[in-house]
């Protein structure tokens, strides 16, 4: 089951990583030669963000998106992601999370400042 998720509920923002092309796999798990794509054939990548939610917690997430709809991110940049989707599964016997979103973007809003050195 897959889960929206309320945009205004959390905050991200850019980690400075380059997007990653998605691994190919069949129905069975074997990874196959090539990159996924998604249910219309765009080529999907892997954007690497920081979720923040509230103010005392923070995780890392990859989130699969078309490479088309995937620009470079700037770190600690807040992000926009649109369609924002968390999936939860269990894989060896441990719980876990696979994110996906139809787009992200670098908002207008402020993000966060790092200090200048002197």
């Amino acid at each position: 089951m897959k889960f929206p998720v309320d945009a205004r509920e959390v905050s991200l923002f850019g980690t400075g990583k380059e997007p990653k092309p998605v691994a190919k796999y069949d129905a069975s798990g074997s990874r196959l030669d090539g990159q996924a794509v998604d249910d219309s054939g765009r080529l999907l990548v892997t954007v690497s963000l920081m979720l923040a939610i509230g103010d005392d917690e923070v995780s890392l997430i990859n989130v699969k998106v078309p490479a088309t709809n995937a620009p470079a991110l700037p770190r600690f940049t807040r992000v926009k992601a649109v369609g924002l989707v968390c999936n939860p599964y269990v894989s060896g016997g441990k719980q876990s999370f696979s994110w996906s979103a139809e787009s992200v973007s670098v908002t207008s809003e402020q993000g966060v400042s790092t200090p200048t050195p002197k």
